[in-house]
């Protein structure tokens, strides 16, 4: 979707390349814990402050990277799902001091299922959930073992964070600053 301008653009704000439709998007990769949330957690918030003083509007954080990726069956366990939920609610409440999107990586729970999703927080709040689609499972991966694809998911919302969100495959997002 096209960043829709309000404003002519003049002189001054022609340099500025939002006037021309282009974000700023950063590449965060926290220095990850295995299995450690709350670790994590500071570690993302340290580097979305970064990026928003940066002047960063989208930061991307990597696939699990509050729960960590190689923490196999502990995915599925009641507290590590609950250190996420409680991880992603204080990212999400930090987020609203933040000018930027941030899009983190978590394992969460809809219905009796797990998924493997991208969170996308904004303003002090969940703007969606995206569960991955294709899942590998070959060599060292096998996710199909600890997560449900997302294919298909679409239209649904998810209880996170505190709060109701959009969650499928089917979500759009549009980012004005």
């Amino acid at each position: 979707m096209p960043l829709i301008l309000s404003a002519p653009v003049t002189e001054d704000s022609f340099f500025d390349a939002k006037t021309h439709g282009y974000v700023r998007i950063a590449c965060a990769t926290p220095m990850g814990t295995t299995g450690k949330v709350e670790v994590n957690a500071d570690e993302t918030l340290s580097l979305a402050r970064q990026a928003d003083e940066g002047s960063a509007d989208i930061v991307l954080f990597p696939e699990l990277n509050l729960s960590s990726y190689a923490i196999d069956d502990l995915h599925m366990q009641g507290a590590q799902i609950a250190a996420v939920d409680r991880a992603l609610r204080r990212i999400v409440e930090a987020s609203g001091a933040l000018a930027c999107t941030l899009v983190l990586g978590a394992a969460l729970p809809h219905g009796s299922r797990l998924y493997n999703c991208a969170v996308v927080v904004a303003g002090g709040r969940v703007q969606g959930v995206v569960p991955k689609s294709y899942l590998p499972n070959y060599r060292e991966f096998y996710e199909k073992r600890h997560f449900a694809p997302g294919a298909g998911v679409t239209g649904l919302t998810m209880d996170v964070a505190g709060a109701s969100a959009p969650f499928g495959t089917d979500l759009i997002f549009a980012h004005a600053r």
